[in-house]
């Protein structure tokens, strides 16, 4: 579908393609496990029938439940877990990456408890699950609500933040008070948290049931990440917005709810240094609570007039290929980013020749794909680019779409410190911290996201969608800063060096001596598709072992590459460090540089020495997440054979000239010179051998 989906859909290992291939749909999504019904894209010529919906039917941007319900737009229920958050606390807090509608949930649930919308109840909700008086609760239109957005302006002192905050705070309170008809005796001019008390009590003595509904509660913190990073100093700054959740966890003495939402919980549970609410993120029950189904976008395409089924089967596959895949805890299904569903049919119903590419399965440029207002943001990435470790997490992303926490670490219901992000201890001990704390910033952001699959366990992320790995190869090319003489010296002239300088000048600005063995092919496959040239096209044929496991012999992977003169054929082979017999004990995460000065014995090695050195194979799978067994290597000497670098390298010339053999009979190419070439990693240093 698109021009560069060979580029960007390599990288997973082969149980990712025995989970997500059919062997006949060769254009299945790696990212997503959906069916493979909407796989391949049918190609035919017929006219499109008019839609019968306004382009304004789809609510981009609009957070508002009641102008939406009104405005008779689209809309998914998610009025069927207004029990479920009954049921679970009183208060409660939840997290998702941003533009999720979460500002709408909480607009739904002000529509139906506000005790002053009771008549409007039937039509806001109106052929909606909660609109079934079996299914309504005790609390329908019950609370007095008060909603509060942390979304305010703020510069450098602990004193600008302050007053913005007491400004946001008591005129949301003065906005409660009119619509309430309440005394006005309750707002303090000048301390926005005696207004709150005086509020509280005032409820209190009057037996009035009250609720809060708190959006962009981390909202101040993220400013201070982004845009002041020098400033933060956690207290100091932010002591008025810990004083207010003081009040929030006090104001149980009344009748009283509250849902705080944000993208992380940084702010509410490192810097108040106490739960004050019942995170529900990672409760299943609460998966969806936000984002769209497969059944919610086939529904969508439905209601805008799209009845022509291969019309719907197209543009279905796109959206499917290239914006699915989003996972949380729970989630049995993946899950599409709201606003950017949207974003993609608007365009459809606004836009003819982009309706009419998606539906007859032509080529659709990325670029109109991706929504800059929902784009990862260039300040989250200029700040995770200050970390060192960021460049090997943005090397496994792109190399092999997935990319684990050390140690078993669990993510879910972990509460990294955000100073951790902004000034990262740089000792050898804390480098597993560090990478861990980026990890799980990622996940909140929506960067990374979970695996639905019970047997990969919760130490390992992956990457979303297509739409998001492109974002990281255009962070991958920064990061490299590749020449670009490099890549069209190699194309035009294939030789032993000119590989050899080109691998170089990719690995050794972001190389991860964690990364897995299809990850040397992944990072050389990333660069190339990160530079975007038309000089070439890429072909990928991996073997890769099972996630996790060790290998009998390491398989190896190979990449085809056409120009317009020729074919080249590389296969690629990495033995990780603790592969070699030599390394064997080597247990520990280590930093390139330090890993530098700890091998530089085997730096220095000559080819020969290289060839000679013996590797390990275990003839038994392991089932734990790569990064808890990275660097250590079990000692069940029972189950393994050793072998040499010099037979890998040997083995794996037999596979290069095996599928040499094969292309030379494609007559596409029959006109064209094949170089083929066999590189085998040794830990870091490269051995490079041209064949043919």
């Amino acid at each position: 579908m698109l021009k560069r989906s060979s580029l960007l859909l390599s990288g997973y290992s082969s149980i990712w393609r025995r989970l997500y291939h059919s062997p006949s749909s060769p254009h299945s999504n790696i990212f997503l496990s959906h069916s493979d019904q909407y796989c391949c894209i049918r190609r035919f010529s017929t006219m499109l029938k008019p839609s019968e919906r306004h382009a304004n039917y789809f609510p981009y941007g609009n957070e508002n439940f009641a102008s939406i319900r009104r405005e008779k737009q689209f809309y998914v229920d998610k009025t069927h877990l207004i029990p479920f958050l009954e049921r679970t606390g009183d208060l409660l807090f939840f997290t998702r990456p941003p533009r999720w509608g979460k500002s709408l949930l909480l607009s739904m649930l002000d529509a139906y408890y506000n005790i002053n919308k009771a008549d409007q109840f039937s039509e806001l909700f109106d052929g909606l699950w909660i609109a079934h008086p079996k299914n309504q609760t005790v609390f329908k239109n019950q609370f007095h609500v008060l909603r509060l957005n942390f979304s305010i302006t703020i510069d450098y002192t602990s004193n600008s933040i302050k007053r913005p905050l007491y400004d946001v705070i008591n005129g949301a309170i003065s906005h409660f008070i009119r619509e309430n008809g309440l005394d006005d005796n309750i707002i303090h001019p000048t301390d926005a948290l005696i207004s709150f008390d005086n509020l509280v009590f005032y409820c209190l003595r009057n037996k009035m049931k009250l609720m809060l509904l708190v959006d962009e509660s981390d909202r101040i913190v993220h400013k201070f990440m982004f845009e002041f990073p020098d400033r933060y100093t956690g207290d100091a700054i932010l002591s008025p917005i810990r004083s207010f959740f003081e009040r929030i966890k006090n104001a149980e003495s009344c009748d009283f709810r509250a849902l705080v939402v944000g993208i992380t919980p940084f702010l509410l549970f490192d810097f108040l240094g106490f739960p004050f609410a019942i995170d529900i993120s990672h409760l299943s029950q609460f998966q969806d609570v936000v984002g769209f189904s497969k059944k919610d976008l086939q529904k969508a395409v439905a209601d805008i007039g799209i009845s022509n089924e291969d019309h719907r089967h197209n543009i279905l596959s796109v959206m499917y290929k290239y914006y699915a895949g989003y996972y949380f805890p729970g989630s049995v299904e993946p899950l599409f980013h709201p606003q950017l569903s949207f974003h993609f049919l608007q365009l459809l119903m606004r836009h003819d020749a982009f309706r009419h590419n998606v539906v007859q399965g032509k080529d659709v440029s990325i670029y109109a794909l991706i929504d800059d207002n929902v784009k990862i943001g260039k300040s989250v990435f200029d700040t995770l680019s200050r970390i060192p470790i960021f460049r090997p997490i943005v090397q496994r992303s792109t190399s092999t779409n997935m990319v684990n926490f050390f140690n078993s670490y669990r993510h879910v219901g972990t509460y990294p410190s955000p100073k951790y992000i902004l000034d990262p201890p740089t000792s050898a001990a804390h480098q597993k911290e560090v990478w861990n704390c980026v990890l799980t910033f990622m996940y909140y952001h929506g960067m990374l996201t979970l695996l639905p699959f019970k047997e990969f366990g919760e130490s390992t992320l992956v990457v979303p969608n297509e739409v998001v790995k492109y974002q990281y190869l255009d962070q991958l090319l920064k990061i490299l800063a590749i020449d670009g003489s490099n890549i069209e010296r190699f194309m035009n002239y294939p030789s032993e060096d000119t590989l050899t300088n080109l691998l170089w000048s990719i690995l050794e600005p972001v190389y991860d001596v964690t990364m897995p063995e299809d990850g040397l092919q992944g990072s050389f496959e990333a660069a190339l598709s990160a530079y975007n040239s038309n000089l070439f096209k890429l072909t990928s044929n991996r073997e890769n072992t099972q996630i996790g496991g060790m290998k009998p012999h390491p398989h190896g992977s190979s990449l085809l590459i056409e120009t317009a003169r020729s074919v080249i054929i590389i296969e690629f082979t990495r033995l990780k460090p603790n592969s070699l017999e030599e390394y064997e004990n080597f247990s520990h995460f280590m930093t390139p540089k330090e890993f530098k000065f700890a091998f530089r014995e085997l730096l220095n090695a000559d080819e020969k020495r290289l060839l000679s050195m013996k590797v390990i194979s275990n003839t038994s799978i392991s089932t734990a997440p790569a990064e808890t067994e990275s660097f250590s290597f079990k000692d069940t000497r029972n189950n393994e054979t050793t072998t040499t670098v010099e037979n890998i390298l040997n083995d794996a010339a037999v596979r290069a000239r095996a599928q040499t053999q094969h292309e030379s009979n494609n007559v596409k190419i029959k006109e064209k010179s094949i170089h083929t070439f066999v590189v085998v990693q040794v830990a870091w240093p490269l051995i490079v051998r041209k064949l043919i």
